[in-house]
C-alpha cells in the first residue's frame, strides 16, 4: 500500500528501530550510515532538535561539506518538516543561526573552510552526508563539541551513504574498537513509510550501486566508473532541437590534453515524451516527409518523427554538439565556439582564471562550474541511471587526427567505458577516477552536478505516521517536547541524558 505524505512536523521512530537507536544513543561520536531513503537527514536534525530543546542555551551545529549543499538539502528537511515554528525566537541570516524560544541556538554551516569552527565551543554538531568532510576537518570537529560547561551532554553526530571500507569513517566505526563511538546502519527496504513508486525505483539500482546505496553496505568498486550504463544506448539519432529549449555549455580547458566544450540541451519537463503514456503510440502511421525523417545530411529529423512516429521517449540531457581537441589555443576554440551562436544559458567551466579570461575576451562569458568530484558523480550516476544522460550520434565536430594516432579517444563518448576508478588513496582515503582520458567526463560531470547537484540527494523521510503522540513527559523532565513527536526516549532515558 503507498504511504501517504505526513502533516508537517510529525515523526515516530515506532517503526524504524535504527532511528530510535540514533535518538537514544549516548555515545560521544555518533554515526547513522544508511542508503537512499533511510531516514538519515531526518533523524539527525531531530537528534539535534530534541538536544537544543532539553538543555536551554545549548549551542549547535548542523553542517555538511558546502553550505550551498546544507541549504539545498539538509536545511531543507529541517525547516520544512523538523522545526516547529512556536519554538523559533529568531533567525539571523547573515549568521545563519537560529535562535529557539529557549535561549539554544543552531548554526547552519559548510565545512569547506575549518577556520569557521576552529574557535568554535559546542554542545553538539551534526554532519550530513559525512563521508565528504576529510579527516582532519572531523579531528577538529570533535575537539569542539564538549566544551560548553552548563551543557551535562554533548555529542557529535554524522549520517551518511556508505563508501568504500577504506574511508576513515569506517575505520573510526567499524574498525576502532573504541567504545565511544557507536554505528547504526538501515538500508532503504528497512524503512515502511516509503511509497511504493519510490520503492520500485530503487530496485532499478544494479550491481554495486544497489549494495551501497539501497542495501547501505560498505563496499569497494572497481572498474568503470558508470559501470551501469551500456554505453550503446545513451548514443541516439540527431533531432531538431525546439529553440525555447535552455542550452548550457560545459568547459575543460587544455591544450597538449584535449581541449573540451560540450553544448547541452535540457529537454523541459513538460515537454518529456513517453510511448508508454501515449496511447496512440503503436496505431500512429507516420506521415512525415523526407525533411521531416532527416534523410538529408544536411538536417536532423523532427523532433515529431523521433518521438511519435518511432516511439523513441524524450528526457533529461542531451549533448548535441561537441569540441574535442587539442593542440590548439583556447582563443582558437573561442572562434569555433562563437561559430554556431547558440543561445546559451550558462557556460559552466574550470575554474583555470587565464583561460576563462581568454573565453571572455573573445565574448563568451563563463561561470565557475561546481567542481566537487564524489556528489558530482553520484549525481551523474543517478542521471545515468534514470535514463537521462544521452548523446547525439555525429555530435564531435572535428576528429582530433593526432589523439586518434596516439590510440587516445576523441570524443566523451569513447571516454565513456575507459573511465575507471583509481586504486591509489590519498590522505584521506576518498574514491576518486583515475586522472587520464577523463577531460570530457570531467566537462560532463560540471554540467550535470552545476544544474542538478542540488537533486543529487532524495528527499529521505517525507513519509511519517500521522498518529497524534502522547505523553511527552515535559512536566517529568523540565524539556520542551513539541506536540506529534516520538522520539523513542523513555522517562528513565530521559534521565540519563
Amino acid at each position: 500500500m503507498t504511504q501517504q505524505r505526513a502533516s508537517v512536523h510529525t515523526f515516530s521512530t515506532k517503526d524504524m528501530p535504527g532511528q530510535r537507536q540514533y535518538m537514544r544513543s549516548l555515545a560521544w561520536r555518533l554515526l547513522y550510515s544508511g542508503s537512499f531513503g533511510a531516514g538519515k537527514s531526518r533523524v539527525g536534525c531531530e537528534k539535534g532538535l530534541m538536544l537544543s530543546l532539553k538543555y536551554p542555551g545549548n549551542v549547535g551545529a548542523i553542517m555538511r561539506k558546502t553550505y550551498m549543499s546544507l541549504r539545498n538539502t539538509t536545511m531543507q528537511t529541517f525547516f520544512r518538516y523538523v522545526m516547529p515554528p512556536t519554538m523559533q525566537e529568531s533567525y539571523n541570516k547573515e549568521e545563519h543561526k537560529l535562535r529557539l524560544i529557549n535561549g539554544s541556538e543552531i548554526l547552519f554551516l559548510g565545512l569547506d573552510s575549518d577556520i569557521k569552527i576552529g574557535s568554535m565551543e559546542l554542545g553538539w554538531a551534526y554532519v550530513d552526508e559525512a563521508i565528504e568532510i576529510p579527516e582532519d576537518t572531523w579531528v577538529m570537529l570533535d575537539g569542539r563539541v564538549g566544551r560548553l560547561p552548563h551543557i551535562p551532554f554533548s555529542q557529535l553526530m554524522a549520517t551518511t551513504n556508505p563508501a568504500g571500507p577504506g574511508h576513515y569513517l569506517y575505520k573510526t566505526f567499524f574498525l576502532s574498537g573504541d567504545k565511544n563511538n557507536e554505528v547504526i546502519e538501515a538500508n532503504s527496504l528497512d524503512n515502511p513509510y516509503l511509497s511504493d513508486d519510490y520503492r520500485a525505483k530503487l530496485t532499478q539500482y544494479k550491481g554495486k550501486y544497489y549494495e551501497r546505496y539501497v542495501l547501505g553496505r560498505w563496499i569497494s568498486y572497481e572498474g568503470a566508473v558508470y559501470d551501469m550504463v551500456d554505453p550503446r544506448s545513451v548514443v541516439v539519432d540527431a533531432f531538431k532541437l525546439p529553440e525555447h529549449w535552455p542550452r548550457y555549455l560545459g568547459i575543460d580547458f587544455g591544450y597538449s590534453n584535449p581541449f573540451v566544450c560540450q553544448w547541452w540541451v535540457d529537454v523541459p519537463q513538460d515537454e518529456e515524451y513517453d510511448p508508454k503514456d501515449d496511447p496512440f503510440a503503436h496505431d500512429r502511421e507516420c506521415h512525415c516527409d523526407s525533411a521531416e525523417r532527416g534523410e538529408s545530411a544536411l538536417s536532423p529529423m523532427s523532433l515529431h518523427h523521433y518521438t511519435r512516429c518511432m516511439g523513441n521517449y524524450i528526457r533529461g540531457l542531451y549533448m548535441y554538439r561537441e569540441i574535442y581537441m587539442s593542440k590548439r589555443t583556447v582563443a582558437q576554440h573561442a572562434i569555433t565556439i562563437k561559430r554556431y551562436n547558440d543561445p546559451i544559458t550558462w557556460a559552466f567551466a574550470d575554474h583555470d582564471a587565464e583561460d576563462r579570461a581568454t573565453l571572455e575576451e573573445n565574448g563568451i562569458l563563463t561561470v565557475k562550474a561546481t567542481k566537487e568530484i564524489s556528489p558530482g558523480l553520484q549525481t551523474v550516476t543517478r542521471q545515468f541511471d534514470q535514463g537521462r544522460i544521452h548523446y547525439f550520434q555525429g555530435a564531435l565536430v572535428e576528429h582530433d587526427q593526432d589523439l586518434e594516432e596516439l590510440g587516445k579517444p576523441i570524443s566523451t563518448f569513447e571516454e565513456l567505458s575507459g573511465y575507471l576508478w583509481s586504486s591509489a588513496t590519498q590522505r584521506n582515503v576518498r574514491e576518486i577516477p583515475q586522472d587520464r582520458d577523463n577531460h570530457g567526463m570531467d566537462a560532463m560531470r560540471y554540467v550535470v552536478h552545476s544544474l542538478l547537484g542540488h537533486e543529487a540527494e532524495p528527499q529521505e523521510v517525507i513519509y511519517q505516521s500521522r498518529a497524534e503522540l502522547q505523553d511527552p513527559f515535559d512536566q517529568v523532565t523540565g524539556i520542551i517536547v513539541p506536540q506529534n513527536r516520538d522520539w523513542g526516549i523513555s522517562r528513565r532515558d530521559w534521565r540519563r541524558f
